[in-house]
């Protein structure tokens, strides 16, 4: 399925806030594990250095436990945004299709079936609502990600930085 569509895009008014607000909490959860990761590879990386004193070790303990909890919060919010997106994505879909509906003359509704219409419409809407919570966030993270990390990486490895970027 072709993720951008002309008519799917023209029905997100209403939904952009809440997909630029998945975006933006997918983006600080993905700033706090990479935090993570840096801290654990320091703690491992000096573990066995005389110079890394109790206070270093406490202090990185501490960094690790606090953006552990940032995590958690962050996907917390993440799933709470998604809900919503949902609602507010199933709230609008349904009152298009409403309207549209409600616009159809008695006869074609006749000639294709009212519990036909009904199922339809609600399997569509099923499909949207994820369609608008899940995967076009995604596809925005998708391709803010990849930038984050080549501009993480790249001071240690240039080169595996631009692998990286290009797969």
């Amino acid at each position: 399925m072709l993720l951008l569509d002309k008519t799917l895009l023209k029905m997100t008014k209403g939904l952009w806030g809440w997909i630029l607000s998945l975006v933006v909490i997918r983006v600080c959860s993905l700033v706090m594990i990479t935090s993570f990761a840096t801290h654990i590879s320091y703690f491992l990386g000096n573990m066995m250095n005389p110079t890394f004193t109790h206070d270093e070790i406490k202090n990185v303990v501490i960094q690790i436990l606090i953006v552990s909890v940032l995590i958690f919060v962050f996907q917390f919010i993440q799933g709470e945004l998604e809900y919503r997106a949902q609602a507010a994505a199933r709230s609008s879909i349904r009152q298009k299709l409403f309207t549209k509906t409600m616009s159809l003359d008695a006869g074609y509704i006749e000639k294709i079936g009212p519990n036909s219409a009904i199922t339809s419409a609600v399997d569509g809407v099923e499909q949207m609502q994820v369609y608008y919570s899940v995967y076009l966030p995604s596809l925005l993270f998708s391709v803010i990600a990849p930038i984050y990390l080549f501009t993480k990486i790249y001071p240690s490895s240039f080169l595996i930085a631009c692998i990286l970027l290009i797969v």
